[in-house]
């Protein structure tokens, strides 16, 4: 919410700034107005008067089109919002968009009405409206970096979170997560912790027959046309459900205790998954497991340089319980990116071994023809458990509900980028149009005296240009503080590249040349005769 909050308070400050942007701009079509008015007795008040009001009709508007977008807009971006968050417009409501529009009329409207008003009908009668160091442009200029800087933050941290995010999906997790359903095993509090050993586990497992049903559950799934392989398991490697244990070593080994995490299957745990094996061998088949496996980082946890050295090693997995290790597993993810991985060991253990994890033979398989499969296991699942209700995810899915809140804030980013690009380009476009009309009879001169079109039209983007770079400068650090932190949040992280802010300021000037162009060729290729005749 408060990012949400943040993002509407920038894009609020930019339509202000866009707003006197293109009023000022608007001064050379407007100089004329003023000085009839002043010269049938308007005064500098009155004049102010009237583009305060102008201001506070197009913020009413404003303001009465928003609040009728309000529920539709909360139905689009539901994921964003949390849910059971009304809106109405009560006393608080009412308040808010009284003191939003008189905050936004006074700003929108107090330089366009302190500039405009200054003009000396004298000179804006004869067409003249700015002297020389009057300043306007500078402001000008400088309200069209602040949009641009505010803009490239944006464009930056868009990629950014773009880069990490195809990072944690993409990454090779080190095991496989296509066409696998888990079934089953998922506690009620999905993020509880159990201590083995301790009395935390109580209440938790299911008594000695109920764990006999799932293993009765597991032979009636084999048996249904497109499952592939079907395994018990505690929980899939990759998964918010932990079991550890802080006091684990080399028995009788002299070295501190390291952190352990467990993970519970028998010896087709490895194979269904698609683990590799880097040293000793697998599990063997038995009822309960005398043996482990250890990851990688396991053994080097334990002091082993090289891995294999650590088969046969006697490792303390529990105040009371001492196994030898039979393998070692190459490393996986067992955690989100948030969080760094502790040093694993898989174990048998059947009475842990209560979810289910099936493989589908998904290859060439319509929707149809998988929700078919799925009400089959259903029905399986109805007739061992006719008392629990029925629930399944896939495991990619549930790897990708980790990352959740991460996607949505790329959400969030990406349309407040397109939102803050399009007020930016607008503002410079109304720069484009001030310049140009200000400059008509410089390029009519620079014309007559052999100018090309396009030595013109560079003449006119250049300083864009120039305006972009300042704002990509001030914007780059800004974001790199702002992303860093971000950044921080992750355990495995790619790196803030240089070529990220390159790529944002060089779309950005892409952007703004896209903007301005039309504008320019149009001014470059004006008859110079209409912009010299009265000379």
């Amino acid at each position: 919410m408060y990012a949400l909050m943040a993002v509407a308070g920038f894009i609020l400050v930019l339509a202000i700034v866009n707003f006197v942007n293109l009023s000022t701009a608007q001064s050379l079509q407007r100089a004329k107005e003023i000085g009839v008015r002043k010269v049938l007795g308007g005064n500098r008040s009155g004049i102010a008067v009237q583009f305060f009001t102008e201001s506070l009709l197009l913020t009413v508007a404003a303001v009465v089109l928003a609040a009728l977008l309000v529920r539709p807009v909360m139905n689009v971006f539901a994921d964003l919002i949390p849910a059971g968050v009304p809106f109405r417009v009560d006393r608080t409501t009412g308040l808010f968009f009284l003191l939003a529009t008189t905050v936004t009329t006074l700003l929108a409207g107090f330089y366009p009405a302190k500039v405009l008003g200054r003009y000396q009908p004298v000179l804006t009668l004869k067409g003249i409206t700015a002297t020389a160091g009057s300043g306007k442009g500078t402001l000008r200029r400088g309200l069209i970096v602040f949009q641009f800087t505010i803009s490239l933050v944006f464009i930056i941290a868009s990629l950014v979170m773009g880069s990490q995010l195809r990072y944690v999906l993409h990454t090779n997790l080190g095991f496989k997560t296509d066409a696998i359903i888990t079934l089953g095993g998922q506690p009620t509090n999905p993020m509880h912790t159990t201590t083995i050993g301790s009395d935390k586990t109580k209440g938790r497992l299911p008594a000695k027959a109920e764990t006999g049903k799932v293993a009765v559950l597991a032979d009636k799934i084999r048996q249904v046309a497109g499952v592939q392989q079907v395994i018990q398991q505690w929980k899939s490697p990759m998964d918010k459900k932990h079991s550890g244990f802080g006091g684990g070593g080399l028995k009788n080994s002299p070295e501190k205790p390291i952190d352990l995490s467990f993970h519970f299957g028998n010896q087709d745990y490895i194979p269904f998954y698609g683990m590799k094996l880097v040293a000793g061998r697998n599990l063997l088949p038995a009822d309960s497991g005398r043996e482990v496996l250890i990851s990688e980082r396991c053994a080097h946890a334990l002091g082993f340089a090289d891995v294999s050295q650590a088969i046969g090693q006697e490792l303390v997995a529990s105040p009371v319980e001492v196994y030898p290790i039979a393998g070692v597993v190459a490393d996986f993810y067992e955690n989100s990116f948030h969080q760094a991985s502790w040093p694993i060991v898989i174990r048998h253990d059947p009475a842990k071994e209560t979810a289910l994890a099936v493989k589908l033979t998904a290859k060439g398989m319509t929707a149809g023809e998988l929700q078919t499969l799925i009400d089959k296991l259903a029905a399986e699942w109805k007739r061992v458990f006719p008392e629990k209700p029925f629930a399944y995810s896939f495991l990619d899915d549930r790897i990708a509900t980790l990352y959740a809140d991460d996607l949505r804030t790329e959400r969030l980013t990406n349309l407040a980028m397109g939102i803050t690009i399009f007020i930016s380009c607008l503002g410079l476009l109304g720069l484009a149009i001030f310049s140009t009309e200000r400059r008509a009879r410089e390029i009519g001169i620079r014309k007559v005296l052999g100018a090309s079109v396009a030595g013109i039209v560079i003449l006119l983007c250049q300083e864009i240009v120039f305006l972009i770079l300042i704002a990509l400068l001030l914007a780059s650090p800004l974001a790199w503080y702002l992303m860093h932190d971000w950044l921080e949040g992750f355990a495995y992280r790619t790196t803030l590249s240089g070529w990220l802010f390159v790529a944002a300021g060089l779309a950005a000037i892409g952007l703004a040349l896209l903007t301005v162009g039309f504008q320019s060729v149009k001014a470059a290729m004006m008859n110079p005769v209409k912009s010299l005749r009265s000379e």
